[in-house]
């Protein structure tokens, strides 16, 4: 049994804001730190041409559609350098008359024209405006940013479509047109192929019924204060892959299959044991010492043949059979089923451990509670959409809108930690901190997945400070291993993923451990 899990110290990464949050921090900077916008501008506009150039091949015809605000100003910017830096023959289409720019947008528009830069206006010559953008191998689309409110109008709205027509390559700078805060699917957007966030990413592009418009997110950092940026009004931290140590303690060498956890599994019934296997599978490679299955008496002779490092207890329900002094984490759920012992079950369950996941059967069984358990801290709950919506008795397409929204609720409701899965991830804590993990790996879209994730956090909670360190680790982890084995095999198994996830966790390994295995 694990006596002493380690503190680990996180440090703050970058957050992330909504776009009115990122409004309030371009004024600030201006208003409270000195900095004039038109310096903002072009920092903004050098590093997001810098940050694609690369990828733009010589001769590629490359069109700047510029709408009045400061979206419009960073796409003249990157105009500007494009042609006198790189060697490109930019051409710009306004979306909008001259003397309705911004005061540095306008700045950059007469700069432009005094460089002989070719440009046409929307409403003046449509025709040439079509053309050029139906013939351009780079779309930069400037149309509109943070500052929208509403749906694109006209002529934004038609310019957008005409966009969404084409055989370029799409950039959107800073948010694909028309997304923003208040964007819900049926409004128009730009479908961008790399979206080139300014700043900080923004909390908008991650929605699940928006991040497929915003195709590869590239941050790119500009000389906002870090006082700001880095302020905890913004509640919100992109996680990336770096992380993963960070939330895991170095494993001692003197460890033992006590020390490492010990884990009591609840899983299992006629028709759905693969999920038993996986997830028990997924525990023991995600570095638990000790395993034990505990499922339904019709399913534990097929599973015992299928387990050779697990043991397999059949279950009755009775708690008074195990030794639950033990066991640091349980995880309960994946196939699991919905009869109606299970609710009963789930409160022993919950009464009777501290630390523990619950996903899938579980969750359904969970949300149909009248009474909410208030689970605490070290309690982990891994809901997809449908199962978020159950959990907060509400509807699909309500959940999907507001992700952060939605997991912060049941984290509150619940008090535990939630990790709502998506083809993004948000993890919330009852606190209001929420992470982001940007998964979008198409080839996770299998069945199982989940019941690897669950064995994963599970298996975490015996060896990371907390569930939240836990959790945000254990997304970390299951997502790099995905990409991995998606590299590696293609469209690969839900069943190929617990090996991945012990290779990448055995990276941890103390540096004493990492020298004796020196040649």
């Amino acid at each position: 049994m694990v006596e002493n899990r380690q503190v680990v110290r996180v440090e703050v990464k970058m957050k992330v804001a909504t776009s009115a949050q990122m409004t309030r921090i371009d004024n600030a900077s201006q208003e409270e730190y000195g900095i004039p916008g038109i310096i903002l501008m072009e920092d903004a506009g050098l590093s997001a041409w810098e940050s694609i150039v690369r990828n733009i091949e010589p001769g590629s015809s490359v069109i700047f559609v510029v709408g009045k605000g400061n979206n419009g100003g960073d796409a003249l910017v990157m105009a500007r350098h494009a042609a006198l830096r790189s060697g490109f023959t930019p051409r710009l289409i306004y979306a909008a008359p001259p003397d309705s720019f911004s005061p540095s947008t306008a700045i950059h528009a007469a700069s432009l024209a005094a460089l002989g830069v070719a440009s046409v206006r929307w409403d003046t010559d449509p025709a040439t405006a079509r053309e050029w953008i139906l013939g351009g191998d780079w779309i930069i689309d400037g149309l509109a940013g943070t500052g929208l409110t509403g749906a694109l109008r006209s002529p934004l709205k038609e310019i957008a479509d005409l966009v969404n027509s084409t055989t370029g390559v799409t950039v959107s700078i800073d948010l694909p047109s028309g997304s923003g805060d208040e964007w819900t699917p049926g409004m128009p957007i730009v479908d961008a192929d790399i979206t080139l966030t300014i700043g900080l990413p923004k909390k908008c592009l991650y929605q699940p019924v928006a991040r497929g418009h915003a195709g590869e997110i590239r941050i790119v950092p500009i000389a906002f204060p870090r006082v700001l940026t880095e302020s905890d009004a913004l509640s919100t931290t992109l996680l990336d892959e770096s992380d993963i140590k960070r939330f895991l303690p170095q494993e001692r060498l003197d460890s033992y299959k006590g020390s490492r956890g010990v884990v009591a599994i609840f899983a299992g019934s006629h028709g759905t044991t693969g999920a038993a296997v996986l997830v028990s599978n997924s525990t023991l490679r995600a570095g638990a010492g000790m395993v034990t299955l505990y499922t339904d008496d019709d399913v534990y002779l097929p599973l015992a043949g299928q387990l050779v490092s697990v043991m397999v207890r059949s279950f009755d329900g009775d708690l008074s059979c195990i030794d639950v002094d033990r066991v640091d984490t349980v995880v309960a759920g994946p196939g699991w089923g919905r009869s109606p012992d299970r609710e009963d079950r789930l409160r022993g369950l919950v009464r009777g451990f501290h630390r523990g996941v619950l996903d899938a059967d579980a969750l359904t069984v969970l949300a149909g509670m009248q009474d909410t358990p208030h689970l605490g801290p070290d309690w982990v709950l891994t809901p997809h959409v449908g199962e978020l919506a159950r959990l907060l008795h509400t509807t699909n397409d309500h959940v999907s809108r507001d992700f952060f929204a939605a997991a912060l609720e049941a984290s509150r409701k619940y008090n535990c930690i939630v990790v709502a899965k998506s083809w993004v991830t948000v993890i919330a804590r009852p606190d209001g901190e929420t992470a982001l993990y940007d998964g979008m790996n198409p080839r996770m879209g299998t069945a199982g997945t989940g019941d690897v994730l669950a064995g994963t956090i599970g298996a975490l909670l015996c060896r990371c400070a907390d569930g939240w360190s836990a959790a945000r680790a254990g997304v970390l982890v299951h997502g790099k291993a995905g990409r991995i084995a998606g590299r590696r095999l293609g469209y690969f198994l839900s069943q190929d993923l617990p090996d991945e996830i012990g290779r990448i966790l055995g990276s941890s390994a103390s540096p004493a451990e990492r020298e004796t295995d020196r040649p």
